[in-house]
């Protein structure tokens, strides 16, 4: 058997990995078997939390190795490469990390490193992206934007469980509003810690705190924010569970992205009042799931 020195970073997060599945109980998965994000620990999602910050420079090689290199090893089933795709690394880093948060559980400590786990999970993620790409579109100023409110909230003492919940319903006549998602992600997260002023990593109880990394002056963008990421990933499962076409799916989020009704339109074939009415039937049947998240 061919020998190997595990780094030190890889301990640490093969210890992360085994933690994590280890504290995992059989009322976390649905009667389906699937392992329920939602009802994760407050332990198990600083685990998992930490588990991406330390793997996130991996994940950004797995990306360029696909894009611009010979493209990811799997295994014995060859390589998968996205070189030519219509997809960027803003695009993938972001999705792999989103693929680590929801697949971590699958690790089997017995069977392989975190690393090999990690990359063989976002490699598949990543080149199945490249296939087929739904955006859900977050960009730098929402999400400082979001953070703006977030911290005006808490800082007035004000319920910040509904001032998100105001915040995200869809007013009539008002499109999507992205900042909302940015908003909504941080809030959450801000909301059910205990105590801002705490400790942001576990093995480090007297450094940044969650406060100075999700709200301080030099806190991170979206695309490094995993609550805000894990957030993204919810709403998209809620749009999957609605049983909405992927017509009125592509509707919704196009509007959302600043493309007109008169452009939808023409891609459709229909009336500009036919693609009003198909946002406005799919947005009530999205309301109250994603109301639910903030309740």
């Amino acid at each position: 058997m061919e020998s190997y020195t595990i780094s030190d970073k890889g301990k640490i997060l093969n210890s992360l990995g085994r933690e994590y599945v280890e504290s995992i109980t059989s009322d976390q998965f649905n009667k389906a078997g699937k392992f329920d994000l939602r009802k994760r620990t407050a332990h198990q999602i600083e685990i998992a939390n930490e588990v991406v910050v330390r793997s996130e420079s991996f994940v950004y090689v797995v990306a360029k190795e696909m894009l611009h290199g010979r493209g990811w090893k799997m295994g014995g089933n060859g390589r998968v490469s996205l070189k030519g795709f219509n997809v960027g690394m803003k695009e993938l880093v972001p999705e792999g990390i989103i693929c680590v948060l929801e697949n971590l559980h699958n690790y089997n400590p017995e069977k392989s490193g975190m690393t090999t786990f990690i990359g063989y999970q976002v490699a598949s993620r990543m080149y199945d992206m490249g296939m087929k790409y739904t955006d859900i579109p977050l960009s730098r100023n929402d999400f400082v934007r979001a953070r703006s409110a977030v911290k005006r909230a808490i800082e007035n003492g004000d319920n910040l469980q509904e001032a998100l919940f105001s915040n995200f319903i869809f007013e009539r006549g008002e499109r999507m509003d992205r900042g909302a998602l940015g908003a909504l992600a941080l809030g959450t997260n801000m909301a059910s810690a205990r105590n801002i002023n705490g400790p942001a990593f576990l093995d480090n109880p007297y450094g940044d705190s969650w406060e100075s990394v999700y709200l301080g002056d030099n806190a991170c963008g979206p695309e490094k924010c995993v609550e805000e990421l894990d957030i993204v990933e919810k709403v998209r499962g809620v749009i999957c569970s609605c049983n909405l076409s992927e017509r009125d799916v592509d509707i919704i989020e196009s509007h959302g992205r600043g493309i007109t009704f008169k452009k939808l339109s023409e891609k459709y074939g229909i009336g500009i009042e036919g693609i009003r009415m198909a946002e406005k039937r799919a947005r009530k049947k999205l309301r109250k799931p994603l109301e639910a998240l903030v309740v």
